[in-house]
């Protein structure tokens, strides 16, 4: 008896003339030639695809060509402009790869100039193989709006503004805190995802505390909004317990109700700059709060404070960090290290510190310092910037006081430094208290007055006296440029990374020269230095928005926008007026505050990053689950996304390409940060019907991580339908790596053979079955199994174990068959 057959199936586990055949090898890749790649890497700002005007180039970029095999055949690392040409050796096709992306950064939204950090190139000699680079804390919209507190004297139990917003146009000023809801701060945090700003006590004189005193941070829920702000955090209660100072409440400090009212606060004139908080800043993922800590806690310094707000959920804990602990702290020669600024920027924290001098009291003891850190250990500090504070300054006044007013002095809390009998004065004393970064990597440094916060407006002096004292502050500003060893120069002359500012001869900043434009926009100019000491820059729009006084009128406070090109002046906006009175300029009492520090930091409320997810799907030709470069995308596969209840569909294009995004506007606005989803696709629809789904995780990664696990297929099967489960990443973090292979149904040409030894027989004789099978390619043929059901008539007695064969059954398990094999099986029974 002999029965043979041929078989092809279409697709894996058909059974055909009693074969299953499981298994394939795929075609003999294309041979392509080699060449150079080129392209460019740059800051995708506004999550579009395109470099726009205004979009850096992104250095420091690892670019890698792998050939069909997966052997890397060159790799280049794209220049400070972001511009890279790799010479790719082998045979192509290549798949390029873009590595080494920063923590907090990810590949940019796909567009017209980005196709993602894995990209097929057909031959090497190809150009603009870009890669746009999302940084989450870099993304805003066209018109966000500002935040900054203001400062009202009086007990803080009045319904005058406390914190101002308006938009980045300068239009649109409302009050969204009142003096009852949270006193004075200065600090400002917003956290893009919740839609939380966070705002920090701080102590001025004649100004009031809010509820939460000296330690407090409070949270505005709707800040674009009008919801006002509530008690956060009371870092110098229970469960914290931080020792933020001793000043006492405003009944202490015998604040009145009356925002006109004179008053002494001598307690909180030594105390500002000394106790309670500083900055506040968040983390470039938003979840974690550093606060300043300005008390000597240990040491005579003060500290650094972490705290978890994963989510805008309340902490229970903080962990401080005593400066005195970490190592590489500097030193100060007759004074000591007063901390104020903090400031994140490509995962390294940013701690702005000044010398005061305060022992000494000599200037040539002023030092300004700006140090780094690891936000994950704090254990110890590089100084990035450190830098005299012996320069001469714009004055304050250029004729009341010419010389003292034009220079930094030394920290005092000595009324004798300061008044002497005129009720006018001007001494500036430096706090470092904000440090932002442009786009292209240059810092800018904001530095408050600390008299401006100590002495008043048309206010008292110390208790025991009735005299009146009108100061006169004078911040500064100033531009720190990376050299090509990534080393920040401070700005001299007025010029700064070869870029020529302001003026560099006016003999009014570091070498002679100011960078930035920050004289009085009024004529005749009596005042040279406006600043407050906040800062702000929005991403991409080439400004920096600094808080300062008069930019309308006299006794005024507001914004200026200043360009970070060539440090001229923009426009400047007011948001309050102290000038009352004669025509004389000189204002009485009112309750704001006057030429002295009248604003706190400024934070601009940009939206959070989108989110944009997918990829690739995939002809898998070889099987072995890995995107190899000569293998090509399926085009016309439907593809779904499903989040919760909600639901989208995309159609592969342009090589099998598919995304979903929650930009306004997209495709999958529903899709939450942080959100549990799935990607499917149904494998019976006719594109990919004839196909078996690639091994899933082939690569060993199966984190389905953006940058991590970017080259196998992700996709398991659940009974027909290809599905890949993640997680939607935070604001901006964008995952290219959902990709899904299929491979060709396996062609083999299977046939199979049956012998018996013996042509007749009778009962109770012994017959040899002798079953062949053999595979004539052109695949391998795995998980090949046979059945040969042994007719009633006899009885099994024994095989040769050549193969797995189960006699009740019938079924023969032969395993991979590869091309040109063949397996026998002899199978001995009698006849009944």
């Amino acid at each position: 008896m002999i029965n043979q057959g041929k078989c092809k199936p279409a697709s894996v586990g058909r059974w055909c003339g009693g074969l299953l055949v499981l298994g394939i090898i795929g075609s003999v890749p294309t041979v392509m030639a080699a060449g150079a790649i080129s392209g460019t890497v740059f800051s995708d700002l506004n999550a579009n695809g395109v470099m726009d005007a205004g979009e850096a180039g992104f250095g420091n970029i690892t670019v890698t060509a792998y050939d069909p095999a997966g052997a890397a055949q060159g790799t280049a690392t794209t220049a400070a402009d972001g511009k890279y040409t790799l010479d790719a050796t082998g045979t192509g096709a290549y798949r390029v790869e873009f590595t080494n992306i920063p923590a907090y950064d990810w590949p940019g939204a796909k567009g017209s100039q980005n196709a993602g950090s894995i990209q097929f190139v057909a031959d090497g000699a190809t150009a603009n193989v870009n890669l746009g680079i999302q940084s989450p804390a870099n993304y805003c919209q066209a018109n966000p709006k500002l935040a900054t507190p203001v400062y009202v004297n009086g007990n803080a139990s009045n319904a005058n503004a406390a914190m101002y917003s308006l938009g980045y146009d300068g239009t649109a000023k409302a009050t969204i805190a009142k003096q009852s809801d949270i006193g004075s701060t200065w600090g400002l945090a917003y956290q893009r995802e919740t839609g939380k700003l966070y705002a920090a006590a701080t102590v001025k004189r004649h100004a009031g505390l809010g509820s939460l005193g000296l330690g407090g941070i409070y949270a505005f829920n709707s800040p674009n909004g009008a919801g006002g702000a509530v008690p956060f955090v009371d870092l110098d209660a229970a469960p914290f317990n931080l020792n933020v100072g001793t000043l006492g409440n405003n009944t202490a400090r015998g604040l009145p109700a009356g925002v006109t009212t004179m008053n002494n606060d001598p307690a909180a004139y030594s105390a500002v700059g000394m106790q309670g908080i500083g900055d506040i800043d968040l983390t470039e993922d938003g979840k974690t709060l550093w606060v300043t800590n300005l008390n000597a806690v240990k040491g005579g310094v003060g500290s650094l404070v972490k705290l978890d707000v994963t989510k805008g959920v309340a902490p229970t804990s903080a962990t401080e960090y005593p400066l005195a602990d970490i190592s590489g702290l500097p030193t100060c020669t007759g004074g000591v290290l007063r901390p104020w600024a903090l400031a994140f920027h490509h995962g390294k924290g940013y701690l702005g510190a000044v010398c005061s001098a305060e022992t000494s009291k000599n200037r040539a003891d002023l030092q300004a310092f700006v140090l780094s850190f690891d936000p994950n250990a704090p254990t110890s500090v590089a100084v990035e910037l450190n830098f005299p504070l012996t320069y001469t300054k714009g004055a304050v006044n250029t004729t009341a006081f010419p010389t003292i007013g034009s220079q930094w002095n030394a920290w005092s809390n000595n009324p004798a430094d300061f008044f002497t009998g005129s009720n006018y004065y001007g001494r500036p004393t430096p706090v470092l208290t904000d440090l932002e970064f442009d786009d292209s990597g240059a810092m800018v440094l904001g530095f408050m007055d600390r008299s401006g916060m100590q002495l008043g407006a048309y206010n008292l002096m110390l208790a025991g006296t009735t005299d009146l004292i009108i100061y006169q502050q004078g911040g500064d500003m100033l531009r720190a440029c990376p050299d090509a060893a990534g080393a920040f120069q401070l700005e001299s002359a007025g010029k700064c990374g070869g870029v020529t500012g302001f003026s560099t001869n006016n003999n009014k900043g570091p070498g002679g020269g100011e960078f930035y434009n920050d004289n009085i926009p009024i004529a005749p100019i009596y005042h040279e230095e406006m600043p407050y000491g906040g800062l702000a820059i929005k991403p991409g729009s080439g400004e920096v928005v600094w808080a300062g006084m008069d930019p309308a009128v006299y006794d005024s406070g507001g914004v200026y926008w200043s360009k970070n090109a060539n440090g001229s002046r923009v426009r400047a906006t007011e948001l309050w007026n102290g000038m009352q009175g004669g025509s004389d300029g000189i204002g009485v009492m009112n309750g704001f505050s006057g030429k002295t520090v009248g604003l706190g930091d400024i934070e601009v409320l940009c939206d959070p990053a989108p989110v944009e997810v997918g990829d690739r799907v995939w002809l898998d030709q070889d099987s072995d689950g890995i995107q190899d470069a000569d293998e090509a995308g399926i085009d016309g596969v439907a593809v779904k996304l499903i989040c919760g209840t909600d639901e989208a569909t995309v159609t592969t294009a342009n090589g099998g390409q598919f995304l979903f995004t929650n930009k306004a506007g997209g495709n999958a606005t529903f899709m939450g940060y942080g959100e549990s989803c799935v990607v499917k696709v149904d494998s019976s629809q006719p594109v990919v019907k004839d196909y078996k789904l690639a091994t899933a995780n082939t690569d060993g990664v199966t984190s389905n991580n953006a940058l991590t696990d970017v080259r196998d297929s992700d996709a398991t099967d659940n009974a027909g339908t290809a599905e890949i489960a993640f997680t939607a990443g935070g604001a901006g973090e964008n995952n290219h790596a959902l990709d899904i292979g299929y491979q060709s149904a396996p062609v083999t040409d299977i046939s199979l053979t049956k012998v018996v030894d013996k042509t007749t027989a009778h009962r109770g004789d012994t017959l040899v079955y002798t079953l062949t099978a053999t595979n004539a390619g052109p695949a391998i043929a795995s998980g090949v199994v046979v059945t040969d059901q042994l007719p009633d008539t006899v009885t099994y007695v024994e095989d040769d174990g050549k193969g797995d064969y189960i006699p009740a059954t019938g079924l023969w398990t032969l395993g991979s068959l590869a091309k040109g094999d063949a397996k026998t099986l002899t199978i001995t029974v009698t006849v009944k």
